[in-house]
């Protein structure tokens, strides 16, 4: 199967965000299909961060965790606004082994995925497709209608798909699509 994939990973969570403890339980899950699999995969530590301590204690945390790992691959963190912190303090203290990965696509976040920062990849789900989605769930059910897949899907944003300047708003425009659907 063309050799095994090595990734030890430090997993920053965050888990007093439910949307993170989710994101947490799917990476354990990839973590153990990667070693079914025959891959070198494995999470080093799990280190939980609170929203209160995101500048504060959270980018510290990030430190001393990587200085006990030193030969990590990759630096797991449960969202952008806790990545950027702890990004600066790697930084500050000359550590940034490995790169760095995050979800949701926050502006700054993007702009180091572009710029070929620390942080290499960014998982987004597209902001206005979110909303207008909800907006047509809830249209539907005021209607006593179903609710349908909006069609939502996450995108893996690297180097080369995040567009060349600004923030990340999804690859398609909804916004015609469900005025259309509304009848407007």
């Amino acid at each position: 199967s063309g050799g095994s994939i090595k990734c030890e990973s430090q997993s920053m969570t965050g888990t007093d965000s439910k949307v993170v403890t989710y994101r947490v339980a799917g990476t354990e899950q990839f973590v153990k299909e990667c070693q079914a699999a025959g891959g070198n995969c494995k999470i080093l530590t799990e280190q939980n961060y609170t929203i209160p301590t995101l500048s504060t204690t959270a980018p510290q945390l990030a430190v001393s965790t990587v200085r006990q790992h030193p030969d990590m691959t990759a630096l797991w963190v449960g969202y952008d606004a806790a990545a950027g912190f702890m990004e600066k303090a790697l930084q500050a203290a000359s550590l940034t082994p490995g790169f760095a990965g995050s979800f949701d696509a926050n502006a700054l976040n993007v702009d180091t995925v572009r710029t070929d920062g620390y942080q290499k990849f960014d998982e987004a789900l597209a902001p206005t497709w979110i909303g207008y989605g909800e907006i047509d769930s809830l249209n539907r059910l005021f209607a006593h209608q179903n609710t349908v897949d909006e069609g939502l899907k996450a995108k893996l944003l690297t180097k080369s798909s995040v567009p060349p300047s600004g923030p990340w708003g999804g690859d398609i425009n909804v916004v015609p699509l469900y005025l259309k659907i509304w009848g407007k």
